[in-house]
């Protein structure tokens, strides 16, 4: 099931201190597969943007991605 957005919904749930995530794709390497995606968000009077890379980690019972292991570890989220 798809879910998209409209601006205005886009606005409203930001400005309301929610994150937004959207998927960017993913690699396929030969013993992995890394999982990119964007999050937008707003912290007092400031809005952010993070590029965010994971191991797929996942499996049928655990597949909330913002848990997997990040590619790299030591970018500060």
């Amino acid at each position: 099931m798809y879910f998209y957005l409209t601006k205005l919904e886009l606005l409203a749930r930001v400005r309301l201190g929610k994150e937004i995530a959207q998927w960017l794709g993913h690699v396929d390497e030969t013993d992995y597969t890394i999982i990119k995606w964007l999050t937008v968000g707003k912290t007092g009077s400031q809005y952010y943007v993070l590029y965010q890379e994971s191991f797929d980690d996942g499996d049928e019972e655990f597949c909330d991605i913002v848990e997997f292991s990040p590619v790299d570890p030591d970018v500060d989220e």
